[in-house]
């Protein structure tokens, strides 16, 4: 088996812990009881990918919020119940990172947007004084792109700009349509299931035998 030279990241649920709960709870307590009726509508009329794909910016989002729920929330309103669902980045998971990199290429391909990429970003510069991208060789964002996982074309697009040997990859995410969809590309890829943090992962014999 071919050795693993770049290995690939996902953000939310795999290096920043997230709890998609805490923004629904932040929601109800700005007025928005039915919470399942917004998520079906931001559902169905794609807005979640939408933003995620940069198809809706961060002034279409916060305008669909108001417009769904029917409470005339403020900006600041919707992106602090938004953005609450960014728990942290632990140091841990920092440290790990800054240790592959003395061995590794290492990419961050995420589903992410504009109003979550400028609050972590702000929260990492303030919590460790230096810069969250310079933790990659170079990270790719789904807002940024205008494509989005498990679309074919955005893991195409990683392999071909970081000029990737594909089984010399691995994919870590913590969805199975995400990991599934990578090895359709040729790249290997691990689905982050049934560990209890990443880090644990790589302390795993048979994952360290992967990276040799």
């Amino acid at each position: 088996m071919a050795a693993i030279d770049t290995i690939i990241f996902d953000l939310g649920g795999v290096l920043y812990d997230i709890d998609i709960n805490i923004t629904a709870q932040e929601f109800k307590n700005m007025g928005i009881k039915d919470m399942q009726a917004l998520h079906k509508a931001f559902s169905e009329g794609h807005i979640y990918e939408g933003i995620d794909s940069g198809a809706c910016d961060s002034s279409e989002f916060r305008m669909k919020v108001r417009e769904v729920s029917g409470i005339d929330l403020t900006d600041q309103q919707i992106d602090h119940a938004w953005n609450s669902l960014l728990i942290s980045f632990p140091e841990y998971r920092v440290k790990l990172l800054l240790g592959l990199r003395k061995h590794y290429r290492i990419l961050l391909l995420s589903n992410t947007n504009a109003i979550h990429y400028e609050y972590y970003s702000h929260k990492f510069l303030m919590d460790y004084g230096f810069s969250f991208n310079e933790l990659f060789d170079k990270a790719y964002l789904s807002y940024r792109l205008g494509m989005r996982k498990p679309g074919q074309a955005i893991y195409k697009h990683v392999i071909e700009d970081s000029k990737l040997v594909p089984e010399n990859s691995v994919f870590i995410d913590d969805l199975s349509e995400n990991t599934e969809a990578a090895i359709k590309t040729g790249l290997r890829a691990i689905h982050l299931d049934g560990y209890s943090d990443v880090t644990e992962m790589f302390n795993e014999f048979r994952l360290r035998e992967e990276l040799i």
